[in-house]
Order: C-alpha cells, then structure tokens, then sequence
C-alpha cells in the first residue's frame, strides 16, 4: 500500500483536464468547420496545416518532459506550470479563434498556422504536467486509478460543456455574425479554464520520489526510461489511436448532423451524450481492479464498436444514431478512463526496469502520441473530405462528399478502436504491478525517506 490523496486533492486533479478539455475540445471539435465554412479557408489547406504543425510537436513535447524532469522548486516538479502557463494558455484560446476578416488567403493562413502552433506549444506546457504529476500524486495503485477517473470525469465534463453548448453560445453572442460569435465563445471558455487552473495549482501537493536524487537528468538519462518499455510503448501506440478515434468523431459530428442526418440542431444533443460516461467511469476503480486494466480497455473496445456499427447499420434513423451512439460512448469511457493511469504505471515500469524515473520524458512522449492522434485525427478527417468534393461554400453537398462525411464519423473511428485491441493484447504490466510496486518501495526505503 502507498501513500493516498485527499479528496480535495482528487477534486482538483479532476478539475485541470476540465481546464484543459475546454481548449483541447473546442479545437478537435470545432477549429475546422470555423476555418471551412467561417473563415472559407479549404478542407485540403486545413487538413495540412493540422498535420504540419504536429511536426513542431514531436520536439515540443518531448523538449518539455526534459524540461519537467529537469525542474526542482519548492512546489515541485510539474505543479508550477499550472501557475506559470494558465494566462498565456487563455490568451491563446482567444487569438486562435479571432482571424481577421479582411485578411487576403495567404494572410488568413499565415495567421492560422502562427496562432494554432503558438495556442499548441502552450497547451503542452500546461497539459504535460498534468499527465506527469500523476505518479506523485500517489503510490497507491487503486488509489491511481481513482485519481484517472476523477481526471477523466472532469475532462468529459469540459468535452460536455464544448459540445453541447458551443453552437447554441456561438450563436447568441454572434447574433448572426458567427466568427464573432466564436471569438467570444472562446473567450468565456478562456476565462473558466484560467480560474480552474489557478485552483488546481493551489489545491494539488506532490510527493518527494527522489529526495535523494536531486540532480537534474541529463537527456539520455530521461531517455533511458524508455529503454525496453514495452507497456509504454504499447499505450503511446494506444492513445495515438484512441485520440485518432476523438479526432475524427469529434470533427465529423457537426458535419454528419448537418449533411448526413439533415438537422444540425441535434449537435448539442449528441455532446451531451457524453455525459453518460460519467456512470461506466464511476464503476471503473471496482471493474478494472476485477478485470485487470488491460481486459476493461479491450471491453470497452468491444463494447464501442459495436455502437458504431449500430450507427452504421441505422442510416439516417435518428433514434438508431442515438442508440449507436450510447453504446460506443459506454466503451469509450472505459478506454480513455485508464488511458492515464495506464501512462503512469509505465512511468513506475520505466524506473523497475531501468533505474531512471522520468516522469516528464515519459509522459510527454506519451501526449506526444496522443496529440498526433489528434493531428493525424483531424487531418485524415479533413483530407476524405477534400477528396469527397466537400465545399464549405456549398450549402447542398455532393453524394461523394456526404459518404466522406459517413465514413469520416463511423468508419475511421470503429477503425482505430479495433486497432487499439489488438495492441492491448500485448499488454502484460498488469501481471506484474503488485510485486513491481512493493519492489520499488523497498529501493526507495534504502536509499531516502519519499514523504516530506
């Protein structure tokens, strides 16, 4: 058994990817219908850009798990970002939803690219440590889980929040005028996730796993943590798809209810859905620690592609869509419910195995992963819709470009969960983490005291 958090503490945990999910949402679900059909900046042109700017990310991110892993102050390692990073994210969120009208095409996209890659380098610096200060948030591996779920039902809240109540607020701030209505949208969202930040900064404690290692790590050291870890390597393979899978539903949707189901009114609807994830998480510390973590992803696997075959299976019965939709949401749940802890019993696997804990390097590689699931998410999205002849300008869409628009919202995702089973079939930490956990305890008894 190790050390547990506080309820508060737990509270707080859940409040920063509701933070965080108010700006990470309202890209993956509505930055490119708001360059497409708002600005009138082409699906192929955006679909690009969302794929080029992840290759700033693959050194972003890994640069700020170095940077983590480097850092020593009196609050700890990660839990400073969430002070130093919380108004420049806000500012951000605003500016990467204000393209000025009267720029020209070539001006409109040299503001997207600077603002979306500045409003990305930010969000890495406050959402890494969000995923880092986890292993020190406890050593108790129940009690891990039940800090993930509180995660994941503060970032399903703020998914909620942007799906369900972006259209509707667009269009009452904007009174018809929709890129203005999106900057202020944006600009109440801003301000929630600044004030929740401040008070997971003051509300969050970590640990001390290296009193007696104050060092800072070189990079090949941080690196090392990496070496031979299969489980990491199988969950940053994992979240990639399973963010893939966010990417591409999310961004599909507006386009589906519209184009597809005929009726855009049903958007809020189908983002309050999500709120029904809340019961599968709830139930997640007692079925994974029956189940193991592994076979509860693999269920809900199994569970959430069966909803979008539903869905597939329905066309355009609404209730059908509804029903689908219920079903793949339930899966989801258990899947991105665990997508966190899983990252930080790898982090504990990484020091078993090699010696060196890096929770920075690790948990960054691993949003790393997931932020190109978003990347590639959105941009594969974006590209079957160039390729399907879909025009923003169009008010009726093509037959090619509504099956884009299909196979964009089912397809594609039941696509990416069926690769996410086969992958954690090779998972195997579970197995072990009792004895690794009780092992690592004993290291660190020998060598310094790991409380304050």
């Amino acid at each position: 058994m190790g050390e547990k958090g506080s309820l508060r503490s737990k509270f707080a945990y859940g409040a920063s990817d509701l933070a965080s999910n108010l700006s990470f949402g309202a890209i993956g679900s509505f930055l490119m219908i708001y360059y497409t059909d708002v600005i009138k900046i082409p699906a192929a042109a955006v679909g690009m850009m969302f794929l080029i700017t992840r290759i700033w990310d693959a050194v972003n991110d890994p640069m700020m798990g170095i940077v983590i892993d480097k850092t020593h102050t009196r609050w700890g390692k990660s839990r400073p970002y969430f002070l130093w990073m919380c108004l420049p994210l806000a500012i951000m969120m605003v500016l990467t939803y204000s393209v000025p009208a009267g720029f020209s095409d070539s001006g409109k996209l040299v503001y997207v690219y600077t603002t979306f890659i500045l409003l990305t380098m930010v969000y890495t610096a406050i959402n890494i440590p969000v995923t880092s200060i986890l292993p020190r948030l406890t050593t108790d591996l129940q009690d891990r889980t039940v800090y993930g779920v509180f995660r994941s039902l503060g970032g399903l809240i703020g998914n909620v929040i942007v799906m369900s109540a972006t259209v509707p607020l667009a269009a009452a701030l904007g009174a018809g005028q929709p890129a203005k209505g999106y900057r202020l949208t944006m600009t109440v969202y801003a301000a929630i996730a600044l004030l929740l930040f401040l008070f997971v900064f003051f509300n969050l404690k970590e640990l001390s796993l290296d009193e007696g290692k104050k060092a800072k790590l070189k990079f090949a050291e941080s690196v090392g943590a990496a070496k031979g870890n299969l489980p990491w390597l199988i969950i940053l393979a994992a979240g990639l798809l399973l963010q893939m899978h966010l990417a591409m539903r999310s961004a599909a949707l507006v386009y589906y209810c519209k184009y597809y189901l005929n009726n855009e009114g049903l958007v809020p609807f189908a983002g309050m859905l999500m709120l029904l994830m809340v019961f599968p998480m709830m139930l997640l510390p007692v079925i994974s620690k029956k189940m193991g973590k592994r076979n509860t992803v693999i269920l809900g696997g199994f569970i959430s592609g069966s909803g979008f075959l539903i869905i597939w299976l329905g066309g355009t019965l609404i209730p059908v869509f509804f029903v689908g939709n219920i079903l793949s949401i339930i899966g989801l749940a258990f899947a991105l419910g665990l997508l966190f802890v899983l990252t930080a019993d790898t982090v504990d696997y990484g020091e078993y195995k090699n010696g060196v804990r890096s929770e920075g390097f690790l948990s960054a590689a691993a949003s790393f992963g997931q932020k190109m699931g978003v990347g590639l998410g959105g941009a594969a999205a974006a590209f079957v819709l160039s390729a399907g002849g879909y025009s923003g300008e169009a008010e009726v869409q093509m037959p090619s470009a509504i099956r884009a628009i299909q196979f964009n919202y089912v397809f594609l995702p039941w696509i990416s969960f069926v690769l996410v089973i086969i992958l954690m079939c090779f998972y195997k930490l579970d197995k072990i983490a009792p004895r690794m956990m009780a092992e690592l305890e004993e290291r660190r008894s020998k060598s310094w005291n790991p409380s304050f």
